[in-house]
């Protein structure tokens, strides 16, 4: 039995690739997460010799705003559930973020590179990752780059969105990340049970400004709808918002792409592929000039 535990894009396409038996837990009461009683319960009530936990409080403005609720999600609640899982002798793959990095590296990070996060995101799924670390269970980490979904430029760590534009860091560096990939990543650990921290991204690095510049023009072209992107590059201290980003939010998949065995897509083709298969749901809001 597998135990599936999330309610974002991640653990929906996890859950539409038909894993067998795999029982999906969508825990929107995040006070149950700290409840060590709802974790044995379901524990005992399942039985599952592998469990996958998808669950993140990933809007990084709002994880400073809400400090205490970012941690419970992010890192008391995989300590938890790491503990439920070495005692019961099951494998537990959680997934970390890239936004644990502090950005001060030149190149992309790499498993073995220190993580000095300058968020509370960052420093929450950091925090979740030693916990699960701490606990001794069979375990995976796979921590992604940016991770998009349907909904193009609300939720990604780099983007600030205002009245009338998009805000972008200029100079930054990130690893966009298909939710399609990060599923099949997450499956192939859990078929393999491959033990250890990997990092996990479509390949090849790109600018913030490419990146929207990219949504924007393959939208536009398979949709035939003129967008035109009206993105703001602003220097780091510029760009006011709750949270600090990391100017470098790069990272290296050559270890899992090792483990895995199979060559990981390219990010733009990843991105094309992801707005083909889901131009109806699509939404990218009115923040570019000619917006229909």
């Amino acid at each position: 039995m597998k135990l599936l535990i999330g309610n974002n894009k991640i653990a929906e396409l996890v859950a539409a690739r038909n894993v067998s038996g795999c029982l999906h837990f969508r825990i929107e009461d995040s006070i149950k997460l700290s409840d060590p009683d709802y974790l044995k319960h379901i524990f005992s009530e399942n039985n599952p010799d592998t469990v996958i936990n998808c669950m993140d409080f990933g809007l990084i403005d709002d994880a400073e705003r809400f400090r205490s609720e970012a941690y419970r999600v992010n890192a008391l609640f995989p300590g938890a559930l790491a503990s439920c899982c070495k005692n019961s002798g099951a494998f537990l793959i959680s997934l970390g973020s890239a936004y644990s990095c502090g950005g001060r590296k030149s190149g992309p990070y790499r498993e073995e590179d220190e993580m000095v996060p300058i968020s509370a995101y960052g420093d929450s799924k950091l925090l979740g990752e030693n916990l699960i670390a701490e606990s001794g269970c069979d375990h995976a980490i796979l921590r992604i780059g940016d991770c998009y979904d349907e909904n193009f430029f609300h939720g990604l760590g780099f983007i600030n969105r205002t009245n009338d534009s998009l805000e972008v860091i200029s100079g930054a560096v990130i690893s966009p990340a298909s939710p399609d990939d990060v599923a099949d990543a997450v499956i192939r650990l859990a078929e393999n049970r491959s033990r250890g921290l990997f990092f996990f991204s479509n390949t090849g690095l790109t600018s913030p400004v490419n990146f929207v510049d990219s949504v924007v023009d393959i939208y536009s072209r398979l949709s035939g709808k003129a967008l035109t992107s009206a993105v703001r590059e602003l220097d780091q201290k510029e760009f006011l918002s709750p949270a600090d980003r990391p100017m470098n939010a790069s990272i290296d998949p050559a270890k899992f792409e090792n483990t895995a065995g199979s060559r990981i897509t390219g990010w733009r083709q990843a991105l094309e592929k992801f707005i083909e298969n889901n131009l109806d749901k699509i939404t990218i809001e009115c923040v570019s000039e000619g917006c229909q």
